[in-house]
Parts: structure tokens; C-alpha cells; sequence
């Protein structure tokens, strides 16, 4: 069993209980009564693995309201055409979101614990540079506060996340954009979205959120997210090399930002009556993400980075 199998979660393969619409497997030129179904682990959206071949992604509501498919259907396209996402697409459903590839059972999924090791984190962080530098072109922009406001309108959110929200929205509304560069990225390096092959090359999966965007963003996403301590954010900023004068107070910037992005996920998926994951599991990320905000919040580091970058 490969290492991307290891992360399925066993689920019942009989055929009367297909958790898609039966005609999908029409794209398979597969049997209803042969196919077996395992569910794969998702932090969002619906996984399956079909026959050990095929993916079949199923989007939800509140993804579909985040990213447009047809959209990230081009976008995808593209980042396939440079070799950055090693993607082998069957079917794309731009109205829906269903998409189905091909199984990449050559490729190991990363994990916290490996992207976090130094090895990693540079070829992550050459990856991102790689991108950022590619003939790639998207036409579309990377909504940074859009979450914010969706999650605002449609949710009851408690008074520890509006309270949060308010100063992130002043801040973004206050920065100077001239300062800000959009450029192709991908915005969401989540660990479970690089893969690598048997050299350890490193590639990613999962474009729906890619858009233009400031470069700063995507390394931000990994201090965030990684919880890299300030040596590890001082070598993955080497390793990227940026020549913008004011990368470091970008990362920071953007850092609360995307804690809150885990703050609002954890929330919708508190309020479910089947969360994606083990509810203990998800209150620690909801506890744990609210405090590195508070804690950014009320640092002389960030009210310095929010005031060099409204200048």
C-alpha cells in the first residue's frame, strides 16, 4: 500500500450505496457492479478513490461559493502544461466542480511533520519561487478577504472571531495596494496538496483557490499553517530569496489571515452534525488558531508591518 493510499479511510464498497451519481463512472468505462469505493481524507471537499484509478472529487456549497470552476478548470490546465501539478484529468465539470484524474500512485502525499523538516521546507520554498518566476498566466485575482466577508454574511459567528475579523479588515482595507504585486500563485500550500516523486521532486496538487496574488502570500501560508517557529521562517525566506524590500512584513500581514481561514473552517465544521474530521480535533485547531491571531494582533512586529505597508 502506497503512502497516499495510508491516508483512506475505509468505507463500505458496495455498489447500491455509490456516495456519486452512478452515470460518473459513465467518463470510467466502469461497471457500477465492479467498482469499489474507498473515501479519502479531505479538510473541504469530498474524495473518493475508485478501483485504486481514478479520484472522484466532489465539491461542497461553500468551495463552489470560494472559486470559480471554470476558472480553476484553466487554471489547472495550465499549471499541468509547465509540470507543475503531475495531474492526469479525466473529467472537469465546470457548473458542478466534479472532477475526476487519474490516481497518482506514484506519488506520496506530505504531511506536516515531513514538509516542516528543513529538506522540504527549501524545496517547497524553490517550488513557490519556481512558480512565481513561470510563464504562467492566470487572468483571475486571488479575493484575499472575500472568506471574511462570506463567512460574516452567512454565518453567527461568536464574538471571538468578529472581534478578530475587524482589525484584519481595517488593516486590509487601510494597506497601500501600489505596494502589493500580483503575480501567479497558488494559495493554498496546504501539506496534503505537495506531492512527491520516488527522486523527491516536488509538485502540487489542488489549484482551485490559484489566482494572482502577492508572492508574500504563499510563503505566509506556509509559516502559517506549519506553525514554523522564527528560525524556520528565516530559513524558508532564504531559501525563497525574495528581492522585495518588504517581503517580511508581507509574510506577517498575511499571516493572520490565514490563521482565520482555519478559525472559519473549524467553525463551519463545528456547527455540522457529521464534521470531516474528529470534532476534538477540530476545536484544538479553532482554539489554537484564534490565539496565534490574538498573539500577531497585539505584536509591535505587526502594527510595524501594517504601518510600513500603508505607507
Amino acid at each position: 500500500m502506497s503512502p497516499i493510499q495510508s491516508l483512506i479511510t475505509k468505507q463500505s464498497r458496495e455498489t447500491q450505496t455509490l456516495p456519486f451519481d452512478v452515470t460518473l463512472l459513465d467518463h470510467l468505462s466502469l461497471d457500477p457492479q465492479e467498482v469499489s469505493i474507498q473515501k479519502l481524507n479531505s479538510f473541504s471537499n469530498d474524495n473518493y478513490l475508485v478501483n485504486q484509478a481514478f479520484v472522484v472529487r466532489l465539491t461542497s456549497p461553500e468551495t463552489n461559493q470560494l472559486n470559480a470552476r471554470k476558472t480553476e478548470e484553466i487554471n489547472l490546465k495550465k499549471a499541468c502544461l509547465e509540470k507543475f501539478c503531475p495531474l492526469e484529468i479525466v473529467y472537469f465539470n465546470t457548473e458542478s466542480g466534479t472532477l475526476i484524474s487519474k490516481f497518482l500512485k506514484d506519488y506520496q502525499v506530505l504531511t506536516f511533520p515531513i514538509l516542516k523538516k528543513e529538506k522540504f521546507l527549501e524545496k517547497a520554498a524553490r517550488l513557490i519561487k519556481k512558480i512565481h518566476q513561470s510563464s504562467l498566466k492566470f487572468d483571475n485575482e486571488f479575493q484575499i478577504d472575500q472568506r471574511l466577508k462570506i463567512a460574516s454574511q452567512k454565518l453567527a459567528l461568536p464574538d471571538e472571531i468578529t472581534c478578530l475579523i475587524k482589525p484584519l479588515q481595517k488593516a486590509f482595507d487601510q494597506r497601500n495596494k501600489s505596494l502589493f504585486h500580483s503575480i501567479c500563485c497558488h494559495n493554498d500550500l496546504s501539506p496534503e496538496n505537495f506531492v512527491k516523486d520516488h527522486q523527491e521532486n516536488l509538485f502540487l496538487i489542488d489549484w482551485e483557490s490559484a489566482g494572482l496574488n502577492d508572492a508574500a502570500w504563499d510563503i505566509a501560508f506556509l509559516c502559517a499553517l506549519l506553525l514554523l517557529d522564527e528560525k524556520q521562517e528565516n530559513q524558508i525566506r532564504k531559501f525563497y530569496a525574495s528581492e522585495d524590500l518588504l517581503f517580511k512584513d508581507k509574510v506577517l500581514f498575511f499571516k493572520p489571515f490565514i490563521h482565520m481561514g482555519s478559525i472559519l473552517w473549524a467553525y463551519e465544521q463545528m456547527q455540522q452534525a457529521t464534521p470531516k474530521l474528529p470534532l476534538d480535533f477540530i476545536q484544538s485547531i479553532y482554539f489554537q488558531r484564534i490565539q496565534e491571531v490574538k498573539q500577531i494582533l497585539a505584536s509591535q512586529e505587526y502594527f510595524h508591518a501594517c504601518h510600513q505597508l500603508s505607507q
